[in-house]
């Protein structure tokens, strides 16, 4: 009676064991899988920043570029403002001459 007793306890056991084997294998997994997700999302963070620093320094160019353009707006308007001045000189030069 004993022995039939400590078989059942054995064999209780022994699916508890293969039970938590299994449950452990399933976390290693699990963990595995965690682990590899993490390093995806480590290198899309880094390819994240990248393209941030590329779109940041995109925008300072076109920002450049921009400046750039409004001065050669500005620029036109002051050489047609001195072309303008520069022919009113000339009339008051050729004024005087006469």
């Amino acid at each position: 009676m004993l022995t039939r007793q400590n078989d059942k306890y054995l064999q209780e056991i022994k699916l508890k064991v293969i039970y938590l084997m299994e449950e452990l294998q399933m976390l290693r997994n699990e963990v595995n899988q965690l682990k590899n997700e993490k390093e995806k999302l480590k290198k899309e963070i880094v390819e994240k920043q990248q393209s941030i620093e590329i779109l940041e320094e995109k925008n300072k160019i076109a920002k450049l570029a921009e400046g750039i353009h409004l001065s050669k707006l500005d620029m036109k308007s002051v050489k047609t403002e001195i072309y303008r001045q520069l022919r009113e000189i000339d009339e008051c030069i050729r004024l005087l001459n006469q």
